[in-house]
């Protein structure tokens, strides 16, 4: 694995038999989220719907060539839908027809209260167990970001390692802390330990709790309060944070590096910023979301209330439209 430095646990070249574990992505794909209903995120259905909308074609540009194109993919890729909204998503299902290893998972509402996110994704890992599986490693993805081609590989790598050196570890997370950030036809290095692309290895065996958590798990902003954390050095960025427009949470950052060759850093990812095909091309996908300015305007203005009443965001209006000259 020529991406992973050698470190205090991990050697190149080291010989390990194969690890016996359930290697697994999880993208919240348009799941509810009790906590985003609570505080005003996507609070009526047209925001849904419009938000819905715009994700798809970002879903099929940046987030999917980067895992059909891994250089050893996952056994599973579990993407995560609200059931009363099957018909809005059919086009992602027609998307994924092509690949039984990228399997979706509903959640279901009952009495008005939908199932916890992280239990359903739980429920589908359960039912693919194996016998052989005494490891389940998982991590998570958000619909419009990527994965570096090499990313599965290198966790899986890594991961091997921290069992092998450290076997008392029943639970453990990994982070990859050099990543890259994709706005504005740019992409700039941004090292962030605490980034949303975490990994989580469980012990599933004998004397394994039943309630195991995933990297679906709490805030990826508080991972060092969640437990031990790993942060292999790599050569290259191992994932991309997409700034489009049409974020709700994630906004461009000033001050990082901007990286030389574009087109070479996003095809690392599988992405193709100009494509004879609309649909590959990551250029005329940002085009597109970016045309629909007065309906992100409001949804932009309702999460910037949210997070000032949450204490997480100062008095200046939200500016979530950075337009390149």
């Amino acid at each position: 694995m020529d991406d992973l430095l050698d470190d205090a646990i991990y050697r190149a070249g080291r010989t390990r038999p194969e690890l016996p574990c359930l290697q697994v992505v999880t993208t919240r794909f348009n799941m509810v989220m009790r906590a985003f209903e609570r505080d005003g995120f996507l609070s009526g259905a047209g925001d849904k719907e419009g938000w819905l909308a715009a994700r798809i074609p970002i879903f099929e540009s940046v987030c999917l060539p980067s895992l059909v194109n891994q250089s050893r993919r996952p056994d599973l890729w579990l993407l995560g839908f609200d059931l009363n909204r099957e018909r809005e998503v059919a086009p992602i299902l027609d998307m994924i027809a092509p690949h039984p290893w990228i399997v979706p998972v509903w959640q279901k509402t009952q009495e008005g209260r939908p199932d916890n996110f992280e239990r359903c994704f739980r429920r589908s890992i359960v039912e693919r167990l194996k016998p052989e599986h005494q490891w389940v490693l998982t991590t998570r993805l958000d619909n419009d970001d990527a994965l570096s081609l090499t990313f599965c590989e290198a966790a899986r790598e890594y991961t091997g390692a921290v069992i092998s050196a450290n076997p008392q570890d029943g639970d453990f997370w990994i982070s990859f802390p050099l990543g890259v950030q994709f706005a504005n036809g740019e992409c700039r290095l941004m090292p962030q330990t605490g980034n949303a692309f975490l990994s989580r290895c469980v012990r599933v065996g004998a004397g394994s709790s039943v309630e195991w958590g995933t990297a679906q798990s709490g805030s990826h902003r508080h991972i060092f309060e969640s437990g031990k954390v790993y942060l292999p050095v790599t050569r290259r960025p191992m994932w991309l944070q997409n700034v489009h427009g049409t974020n709700l949470l994630n906004r461009e950052k000033t001050g990082l590096s901007v990286l030389r060759d574009t087109d070479a850093e996003l095809a690392r990812f599988g992405i193709q910023l100009e494509s004879p095909s609309p649909q590959r091309s990551i250029r005329r996908t940002m085009l597109r979301v970016r045309q629909q300015p007065k309906f992100w305007k409001s949804i932009a203005r309702r999460v910037g209330d949210a997070l000032r009443r949450m204490g997480l965001k100062d008095k200046r209006p939200p500016t979530p439209f950075k337009r390149s000259p």
